[in-house]
């Protein structure tokens, strides 16, 4: 089973449109192979700090089987059910913090359906996939937000602090 998206590869930067920083879109995915017998699919997004510092930006779970992916700005396939991410919100939200960090988007296929209710928060999510995972994907990405623009050298400029980022410009 595969996980990938057209919009950016895995191990390659995030476009700017599907940050905080930019239209905060999620970005679009393909899913392949998904294995014989899987009855649901759930597609998580988060940022390891470390194996035990996880923040979840985006829970989706009880995804059909059948789907194969989803489109830009999508907010779930239908009959998909949303969890909570790290701020407690529903929905998909984009890398924001501060500094470069790696996002992975991973994507696990189920023996069964998951029996919670919208708004199931990540980890939840994961403790109920114990034992029921038949398969895994995941892709990656980086992101670094936009800083101030340094002045060109030798032009005379200097750099206002708190002064206006310009917006990084989308991979194609």
């Amino acid at each position: 089973m595969t996980i990938e998206s057209p919009a950016f590869q895995s191990g390659g930067t995030i476009p700017n449109r599907f940050t905080c920083f930019g239209d905060n879109r999620s970005p679009p995915l393909i899913f392949r192979d998904v294995p014989p017998g899987t009855q649901s699919l759930t597609l998580m997004m988060d940022q390891r700090h470390t194996p035990r510092d996880v923040v979840t930006l985006w829970v989706l779970f009880n995804i059909n089987a059948t789907v194969a992916g989803m489109e830009e700005g999508a907010v779930a396939p239908p009959g998909a059910h949303p969890g909570r991410n790290h701020w407690g919100q529903i929905g998909y939200h984009g890398p924001s913090h501060e500094g470069e960090h790696v996002y992975f988007f991973r994507l696990f296929a189920l023996d069964c359906k998951l029996y919670l209710p919208d708004g199931a928060d990540g980890a939840r999510v994961v403790d109920a996939m114990g034992g029921h995972v038949l398969a895994k994907a995941e892709m990656w990405g980086t992101y670094i937000p936009p800083t101030e623009t340094a002045p060109a050298p030798g032009s005379g400029a200097t750099s206002a602090p708190g002064g206006p980022s310009p917006q990084t410009k989308d991979t194609p």
